[in-house]
């Protein structure tokens, strides 16, 4: 079945910040360290506008909404001279995921990217997250860097504390 890609416009915010939402609630589930307290008062939806309005979004259109995202924001570094994007999110409705959408999403953003004048798309995926690293390695992304936390009880200590 195909489905429609195609730059998000403001009224697609609330599907976006939907799917957000199942995103987050995923990644919690893969790392218990994250902290999602921003989400309170709204403010986390705020964020998510001001992300989307900032990059290049582009959603999946199904049968009753959006049913898929993928946003990347340009690096406005002079190191990168503009030629890098980070990919922060794609998401696709769980009730819709291993139908390609992902795949789909990944190949229209980089479409786009070029099509901007891009030469590098970046990325972080959580190491616990196998599935969105397959799709990444099926498009001949390649490990770059690493990164490496380490929870301090103290600091933990004062983050819950002050909730």
């Amino acid at each position: 079945m195909s489905r429609d890609v195609r730059i998000a416009q403001e009224s697609d915010y609330n599907d976006i910040w939907e799917l957000t939402m199942q995103l987050w609630e995923a990644e919690l589930k893969l790392d218990q360290i994250i902290d999602l307290s921003f989400l309170v008062g709204g403010k986390g939806k705020r964020e998510v506008e001001e992300v989307i309005s900032d990059s290049l979004c582009l959603v999946l259109d199904g049968p009753d909404g959006v049913i898929g995202f993928a946003n990347g924001r340009p690096l406005n570094c002079e190191k990168y001279l503009a030629s890098e994007i980070q990919l922060e999110r794609i998401v696709v409705d769980k009730r819709h995921r291993g139908k390609g959408y992902g795949k789909l999403l990944l190949n229209a953003l980089e479409g786009l990217c070029q099509i901007y004048g891009y030469s590098f798309i970046r990325l972080d995926v959580l190491s616990k997250n196998t599935s969105a690293i397959e799709l990444y390695e099926k498009h001949d992304y390649i490990p770059y860097s690493a990164t490496y936390r380490k929870p301090l009880s103290s600091s933990l200590e004062v983050e819950m504390n002050e909730r």
